[in-house]
């Protein structure tokens, strides 16, 4: 599961990466994961020069 951690500054660029859109939610200067949205590509992790974007492993 991807999700935003606490380095996130509102910069947008991972809504911009996504090819997926609606998973990402702005709001409150930050950019949170709709994680049923949210089609696990990884494009957000390569663009976001802040290291704001993490992952949960589910197994």
């Amino acid at each position: 599961m991807i999700f935003t951690n606490s380095n996130c500054i509102g910069c947008n660029k991972c809504i911009r990466s996504c090819p997926a859109a609606p998973a990402n939610i702005a709001g409150d200067g930050r950019i949170d994961v709709d994680a049923n949205k949210c089609i696990l590509c990884g494009a957000c992790f390569d663009n976001c020069k802040h290291n704001a974007r993490d992952y949960e492993d589910d197994t």
